[in-house]
């Protein structure tokens, strides 16, 4: 087994898959949540432009995922980590 300091590579594998995982759910949560705010903000047509609503979700959307993605390091350059990770690993 290969170790990388104290924690093994498959086990840094399971760390990930959980964090994926997690992931997964806050998405659907946050959809869940994007279908309350957006039917609320659909009720309130007579008062907000639709453009202005578009907007409003399309902000939301924008700064949830960003927070996803940093929270469980899933950016670009953690997905490229961890790939190389697991590519050690199968050695």
């Amino acid at each position: 087994m290969h170790r990388n300091g104290s924690i093994s590579f498959g086990e840094q594998r399971d760390l990930v898959s959980g964090k994926l995982l997690i992931i997964s759910f806050a998405s659907l949560l946050w959809k869940l949540f994007r279908s309350l705010i957006t039917g609320a903000l659909g009720g309130m047509k007579y008062l907000l432009e639709p453009a202005l609503i578009e907007k409003l979700v399309g902000t939301m959307d924008e700064a949830i995922e960003g927070f996803l993605n940093e929270a469980f390091h899933m950016t670009d350059k953690h997905i490229k980590i961890q790939q190389e990770l697991a590519d050690l690993d199968s050695v």
